[in-house]
């Protein structure tokens, strides 16, 4: 593989393109239609591509890799500091190849075709989660101005339906009749929301990482937010720490961390916190131990420990 770094900077129509070998000096700096991109790359030899992490990168990932190249992606703040002059997509380029080449830098994992896809299905459901609950603002609206006063939580709704419904009722007929409409557009949303929920649902029960996270404690994994993050994020290697306490089954130390005893930074003497949970006591609980806890979690007590020194020095 060749030694040189191209930096991209993407748009709709026009790239920006900008070639520097790993030690800085530059080959080139190109601005082609996407067109002329994709024929461009197919004539260079095997070498680093890296783009800004954006709504396209992805695909561009894959399809340079598909030309034999080796793409990268960087988040935008991290290329942000190496802008040397006035903002355009000429120094964008030419800061992404910068960027890139600094030895500690993060790349960021491209995603696959199939996680992107349910990304997109993710999003079209939160989508019709948020246009719903829009509606259901606006009957509540529409009610409360005519004085029916009704909770948030459509677990009312069979209240203020049967409420439109009542032959007694006191509203008059257009907004009895712009009321029914409104809760029957909730009524399609509700369905369309179903349908895609049993599809994340299936398509999460044939994923690993999805089946090993819903085993976690923590409830937030076994919902649809819980779901989308991995549609979103692929797999959890962004999360080693999390696969290793889901596995160890530790979850529930890890969000009960004060009852685990800590020693002193200085003087090595055991401290342990005013409240004590006794969670730590259940078998369920006891698959951790404190000093393992004490082994993959004291960055959560360092603060506490940084304080508990400094009032040791003052004491003496």
């Amino acid at each position: 593989m060749s030694d040189m770094i191209i930096g991209v900077d993407l748009a709709k129509r026009v790239f920006q393109v900008h070639g520097a070998t790993i030690t800085g000096h530059v080959m080139f700096r190109k601005k082609l239609s996407r067109e002329q991109f994709r024929i461009f790359m197919a004539a260079q030899p095997a070498c680093v591509i890296v783009f800004e992490a954006c709504g396209s990168a992805s695909y561009w990932a894959r399809e340079m890799e598909a030309l034999g190249h080796e793409s990268r992606l960087i988040a935008p703040q991290y290329v942000r500091p190496f802008v040397k002059r006035q903002k355009n997509d000429a120094t964008d380029a030419e800061a992404i190849v910068t960027a890139a080449r600094q030895p500690e830098m993060r790349f960021v994992i491209p995603k696959t075709q199939e996680q992107q896809a349910k990304a997109v299905l993710f999003r079209g459901r939160e989508r019709l989660v948020h246009q719903r609950t829009e509606l259901v603002n606006a009957l509540r609206a529409v009610l409360y101005e005519c004085g029916h006063v009704f909770p948030i939580g459509l677990s009312h709704l069979k209240r203020i339906d049967a409420l439109v419904k009542d032959p007694a009722c006191d509203l008059p007929a257009l907004i009895i009749a712009e009321c029914q409409d409104l809760l029957l557009q909730i009524a399609a949303k509700t369905e369309r929301i179903d349908v895609k929920t049993k599809t994340l649902k299936a398509l999460a029960a044939k994923t690993d990482t999805s089946r090993h996270l819903q085993t976690m404690w923590c409830r937030s994994f076994d919902s649809a937010g819980g779901r989308g993050l991995c549609a979103r994020h692929g797999a959890v290697q962004v999360w080693p720490r999390l696969r290793s306490l889901a596995g160890a089954r530790a979850a529930p130390a890890f969000f009960w961390r004060q009852g685990a005893p800590r020693e002193d930074i200085e003087s090595g003497s055991g401290r342990y916190p005013a409240a004590f949970d006794h969670r730590g006591d259940d078998s369920d609980h006891g698959a951790c131990t404190s000093q393992d806890l004490g082994e993959q979690l004291d960055w959560t007590d360092a603060g506490a420990q940084a304080e508990d020194a400094r009032r040791d020095r003052v004491g003496e």
